[in-house]
């Protein structure tokens, strides 16, 4: 089964023109350092993220039967800090998303590339 798939592709892409072939090659190569680098880097953010609900989750059962006092188990971070965390990631996603548009824009102007043969 593998191998008709396997020469089904092969046999396809053995009869394409050069220029189509070296467009497929890119992106395959480009496919691959995208999958390796989410490979890198995905299980890291997974193990934070789950670290983090393992730390809340097993937390709160002691808060909520009152075996730990709520003030142990609320974060202490001033309230100063928390704004000013908030308003510059709003500040920088604003700027990001301003960009995008901007970029876009400018390739919508610009239109698609015309051969004219």
């Amino acid at each position: 089964m593998f191998k008709k798939i396997f020469y089904f592709y092969y046999d396809w892409f053995k009869n394409l023109k050069k220029d189509s072939k070296i467009l497929w090659l890119l992106i395959f190569v480009k496919t691959i350092i995208i999958l390796t680098v989410l490979l890198i880097f995905f299980p890291s953010f997974l193990w934070q993220e789950l670290g983090w609900v393992v730390a809340e989750v097993g937390r709160q059962p002691w808060t909520v039967q009152n075996m730990l006092p709520t003030k142990m188990s609320s974060s202490h971070l001033s309230v100063w800090s928390v704004k000013f965390t908030f308003f510059l990631f709003l500040a920088i996603f604003t700027a990001l998303i301003i960009a995008e548009f901007k970029i876009m824009i400018l390739a919508i102007k610009k239109g698609p590339k015309v051969d004219e043969k």
